[in-house]
């Protein structure tokens, strides 16, 4: 059974959709493992809990913005 021209357009548009939204996945990936290190290195050079206080700091906001 044959596709059309039309199906076989989006099926690449969709192709190269799914490995751009893989690429940015992968980078927000490296983001993150980049942040998590960088708070880990502050956290030890300065005696903090930056992800600790970072988190409190969300809460009460997003508490906040909820009322």
């Amino acid at each position: 059974m044959g596709q059309t021209i039309e199906e076989r357009d989006e099926l690449r548009s969709l192709r190269a959709e799914i490995k751009e939204l893989k690429i940015a996945c992968a980078e927000l990936a490296i983001a993150h493992k980049i942040d998590q290190k960088v708070m880990e290195v502050a956290d030890e050079m300065y005696g903090t809990d930056l992800k600790k206080k970072y988190a409190q700091e969300l809460s009460r906001h997003l508490k906040g913005r909820s009322e």
